[in-house]
């Protein structure tokens, strides 16, 4: 792969270019600084976007052209990076060099990039009100199914009691109270502040020509004003005196159990990737302590796993328990992490989690999404993507940087979901 990084009309431009894939895939960033006031009305930007257009004034018209471009796929996301709101846009398309009727499919593909993004379907000077409805209702409608989705919804409640007094409670898709306040004059306010204030990122990776994408880019793109470096990490931390203990009781089968832990190293720190390799060993593969011990040898969770947040230098830990297993299978998970701390663990458990942990980083050079993901995620954190050099982080890590980053580690929140007066057995 050959990776060209450029400015153009004052955005940060990544091209990829390799024969390794038959499509050409895209991928736009808008992103700011999360705050509360903004991030609901940003969150439901991409939707409205995608929703109708100047010349494709629909979803169906929009799909209808996605279609006539052999097939192609436009997708819309919201993300938070730490300190950052990331509006994503991504397009994949057959590489036109495969195509038998010398179609420009690539130059289509960015026309209605263009239309989708910078020509919304407007009623005067604001959104279209209609669409905005429709789009208000989906998000209303996807905070109610959160409350049905009992996993998603114990983890949201575990950020939110560890992160109370903190703004990094809030998540990417906003607030559902936020919703009624919406309307087409505030979210074209909205729009027209991210086109003037947001840093912007344009990455693509396929069989191309660097001239010809630069081309296009200049074409189909407004100039925008070149941002100063956005910071990413979290840096607000809180002194632990007790761990904070929350039960909330619902009808149901299977308790959730979520727990919430400061590691006190984030993903610009020198020792991340060790936490890396402690995270592997703890509970991110099938060879992990949590999967084995806690699940299988004593088969007290339906599922268990362990997470980071990088940018917050945060650890969760996740487990479907019967409601009767809660202390035993709290208190056995609490027991693999101090045995990371004591260093009780074999050299094959660090070797199999390194190597696990390559093999992941191998296996995302399989997927165009996931390369372009990869390379924007590394320069949030003022790298430059090398697979080669992640490995060689990797393999460096030895068995004691493992047991001094595990020794950072403190038990911050616990939440458990569970049936209302159920006892342990």
């Amino acid at each position: 792969m050959t990776r060209t990084q450029l400015s153009i009309n004052g955005m940060n431009v990544v091209i990829i270019q390799t024969e390794k894939f038959k499509t050409t895939d895209l991928l736009v960033n808008f992103r700011n600084l999360l705050t509360r006031e903004s991030v609901t009305k940003r969150a439901i930007l991409p939707n409205i976007l995608r929703s109708g257009s100047k010349n494709f004034p629909s979803k169906q018209a929009i799909s209808r052209e996605l279609e006539r471009l052999y097939g192609a796929s436009f997708g819309t996301s919201v993300l938070k990076q730490g300190r950052q709101h990331i509006l994503s846009f991504r397009m994949s398309l057959v590489n036109d060099a495969y195509l038998s009727d010398n179609a420009e499919l690539l130059d289509d593909a960015f026309k209605l990039l263009g239309d989708i993004l910078f020509k919304p379907k407007l009623d005067g000077n604001v959104f279209d009100e209609r669409i905005v409805n429709v789009e208000k209702r989906l998000l209303n409608e996807y905070f109610e199914s959160l409350y049905d989705n009992k996993i998603r919804y114990a983890y949201t409640k575990l950020l939110e009691h560890m992160y109370q007094d903190e703004d990094y409670k809030i998540q990417s898709v906003g607030l559902q109270e936020d919703i009624v306040g919406l309307n087409p004059q505030n979210l074209y306010e909205t729009y027209d502040k991210m086109l003037k204030e947001d840093a912007v990122d344009f990455f693509i990776i396929g069989d191309i020509d660097v001239e010809r994408v630069k081309t296009l880019i200049e074409k189909t793109f407004p100039t925008f004003t070149p941002k100063e470096d956005l910071p990413v990490v979290d840096m607000t931390d809180k002194a632990i005196s007790e761990v904070n203990v929350v039960e909330e009781y619902q009808d149901i089968n299977q308790a959730k159990l979520n727990i919430g832990l400061r590691t006190n190293t984030r993903g610009l720190d020198d020792d991340y990737d060790a936490l890396r390799v402690c995270n592997g060993i703890l509970g991110s593969y099938p060879h992990s302590l949590l999967f084995k011990n806690v699940r299988e040898k004593h088969s007290l969770c339906y599922y268990i796993a362990s997470t980071l947040d990088r940018a917050k230098g945060a650890m969760y830990i996740y487990a479907g328990i019967a409601p009767t297993d809660y202390q035993k299978a709290l208190d056995l998970t609490l027991e693999q992490i101090e045995a990371i701390k004591k260093g009780d663990f074999t050299n094959e458990m660090l070797e199999n989690t390194k190597n696990a942990i390559i093999n992941d980083l191998l296996s995302m050079n399989d997927s165009p999404t996931q390369v372009l993901v990869n390379d924007f995620t590394s320069q949030l954190y003022g790298e430059i993507y090398d697979v080669n050099k992640r490995i060689e982080r990797i393999n460096r890590v030895t068995k004691q940087d493992v047991i001094g980053v595990a020794n950072k580690l403190v038990l911050d929140t616990i939440f458990n979901l569970t049936q209302k007066g159920v006892s342990e057995s």
